[in-house]
């Protein structure tokens, strides 16, 4: 047999043409755009097929783009352990086991019990230093923040990496701020004298946006945002634009659409190297450091954390984050257990020691997807970043409250997607676990001590009175005045949450969870998916459905009775709906139901429904959230 034998026939390749008749075909006349495209909260059409003749064309190479933006290739990221607050003692210990166990880089924020330089060298006592980044940040004044790194300088030489995230902007946006945005940022340039870090590995200025994605930002919105926010930086900084860019660095939440999160962190590439452009600076290395996006944790089921944070630090290694900190999955009650701790640890380790992901040089290049997702989210940020200079930048825009309501729209249209489960959240929304105790509450925050209002806001003064042992919380103070209205972030899963917590509730006064009978027309056949559905459903809320795991039963008002239950839904097909509900219904009502609902659509029959006594019905695309309130509101026991 010669090896000519052995080749099998060239076929011509498919052209996207014959594809696309296929699908019409196929698609038996339903529209291709309704069936097959789908948007992003960012405006951008997502297709089925990438090629590089279309549908979309392949996109710009977004990551293609030189800039020194992100890690270099082989270059492992920094494993971060982000604390803050807390008890110093307390904070060493953890800091010292997470060092020894994976963790090369610290985030500290100030606040609560840790005030002061010496609070700070006592939660670093027994810590070397200068092998660590190590990034200060606190509440406040960048220039109160600026006289306190001084003395901790002072009193640990070897805090040689890291340095701290002034970032007056994101002060504001938290509400944190002691002083007007205006007089903050004109005092960045003295903060950075104080520093005096010309020329050093550490960096005083952070462009932090998660108070703004938090808020409710898209992600496009965010890195417009996150380039506002640089410029205003660069503006206020006092000194030569290559000076300045020197102290720059970036921290950007990302997240748990794995695709999106590598599309976001390529994206920011692309915009800051169009950036440096125009701003005629000769592209040079600023680190950006990424972080699970607060707003998608969730303290239900907070094992699917887990997977959320694992997705997050896949795509952080592929965009090329220089250092990254995963949250622990308890992030939303305690944040301390040491389980959680070593879970969020150990996901940095199996990716980057065990699957190596920074040994390839950005691994979304040439895939004809992430390459148009990454030049579209670059395209609509620099389109937001234009609306936040034409409003006069970013300051201008958070004093005016212009972002503060386009923000608000923005999470209130994510809202709205989340409650009616477009935006499935697991574990919360979708499968969630009904039987599953209550997460423990936030622990209380320590208490600020009363600040020193006889301080100075000289910066010499500030200086001597860090060195002389005065905390943030007195340093920030002294440089006061009525600072910007703060953003209002939000976790998509609060609303889900504060049913399932008046669920505990009702649990705990009677012993039962508010329950609700769902009554399956005819044969198990004929209910089963519809009543699988509302089971699932009215558990998102709190709520226990019992019944319909048999053929209808004989004498439906005994078999609510006996259930417990003070609500009812119906569960059918849609015929059986239309021939016995005006019958049905009346009945359960003088049974003792409270309510009783429907699941399906009602169409042409709501009005007949209703003046039956339907109260409710349920189907794919309601307001899930507002019809488990309404339960809660009328039938909770």
């Amino acid at each position: 047999m010669t090896e000519t034998s052995l080749q099998r026939p060239a076929f011509p390749p498919p052209s996207l043409e014959a594809w696309r008749a296929v699908v019409e075909r196929d698609l038996k006349g339903a529209p291709y755009a309704k069936r097959l495209l789908s948007e992003t909260p960012e405006g951008l059409t997502l297709d089925c097929l990438y090629t590089p003749e279309g549908p979309a064309g392949g996109g710009a190479a977004a990551g293609a783009i030189p800039t020194g933006l992100g890690r270099a290739p082989g270059q492992p990221w920094r494993v971060v352990v982000s604390a803050s607050g807390g008890d110093p003692a307390s904070l060493n210990a953890r800091l010292r086991d997470e060092l020894t166990r994976g963790a090369d880089s610290i985030r500290l924020r100030l606040g609560g019990a840790l005030q002061s330089a010496s609070d700070l060298a006592r939660a670093c006592e027994g810590i070397t230093l200068s092998p660590h980044e190590l990034v200060l940040s606190g509440p406040g004044e960048p220039l109160a923040l600026a006289a306190l790194a001084r003395a901790f300088a002072e009193l640990r030489p070897d805090w040689s990496e890291g340095g701290l995230a002034l970032d007056p902007c994101g002060a504001a946006a938290r509400g944190e701020l002691k002083a007007p945005l205006g007089a903050s940022l004109a005092r960045l340039g003295q903060a950075l004298d104080l520093l005096g870090w010309s020329g050093q590995e550490r960096r005083a200025l952070e462009v932090d946006t998660s108070p703004f994605h938090a808020a409710g930002a898209s992600e496009a919105e965010d890195l417009g945002l996150a380039l506002a926010c640089a410029l205003e930086l660069l503006r206020h900084a006092g000194r030569p634009l290559p000076e300045a860019r020197a102290q720059l660095r970036f921290a950007i939440p990302l997240p748990s659409d794995l695709f999106l999160g590598i599309a976001k962190l390529r994206a920011l590439r692309a915009l800051w190297a169009r950036a440096e452009e125009v701003l005629g600076l000769e592209p040079a290395p600023v680190p950006v450091h990424a972080a699970s996006a607060w707003r998608e944790l969730g303290a239900r089921d907070p094992w699917v954390n887990v997977l959320r944070g694992t997705a997050t630090a896949f795509a952080a290694a592929a965009g090329g984050a220089d250092s990254l900190a995963v949250a622990p999955f308890d992030a939303c009650s305690s944040g301390e257990g040491a389980v959680a701790q070593r879970v969020a640890r150990n996901t940095h380790t199996i990716l980057r020691e065990e699957s190596h992901l920074h040994r390839v040089a950005d691994p979304g290049a040439g895939s004809y997807y992430l390459e148009d997702l990454s030049a579209g989210l670059a395209r609509e940020a620099w389109g937001f970043l234009q609306a936040v200079e034409g409003e006069g930048g970013l300051a201008a825009a958070l004093e005016s409250g212009w972002l503060r309501e386009r923000l608000a729209a923005r999470a209130a249209e994510r809202a709205r997607s989340v409650a009616k489960r477009r935006l499935a959240l697991t574990g919360v929304s979708d499968f969630p676990l009904l039987s599953e105790p209550a997460p423990p509450d936030p622990p209380p925050s320590d208490p600020a001590p009363s600040a020193d209002s006889a301080l100075s806001a000289d910066s010499a003064a500030l200086e001597a009175a860090a060195a002389a042992g005065s905390g943030i919380s007195a340093l920030a103070t002294a440089l006061g005045g009525e600072a910007p209205a703060a953003l209002s972030p939000v976790r998509l899963a609060e609303p889900f949450e504060a049913l399932r917590s008046a669920s505990d509730l009702t649990l705990a006064k009677t012993g039962q969870r508010p329950r609700a009978f769902l009554l399956g027309l005819g044969a198990l056949a004929a209910h089963t998916g519809r009543s699988t559905w509302i089971r699932n459903l009215l558990a998102a809320g709190g709520i226990e459905g019992v019944g319909a795991e048999d053929a209808e039963p004989d004498d439906a008002p005994a078999a609510y009775r006996e259930s417990g239950a003070n609500l009812v839904v119906l569960c059918g097909r849609d015929s059986d709906y239309a021939e016995r509900a005006g019958e049905l219904v009346p009945a359960l009502k003088s049974a003792g139901a409270e309510q009783v609902l429907l699941a399906g659509r009602p169409g042409a029959q709501e009005e007949a429904y209703r003046s039956a006594g339907v109260s409710d019905f349920l189907y794919l695309g309601c307001d899930v959230v507002a019809a488990l309130q309404r339960m809660h509101g009328e039938g909770a026991q």
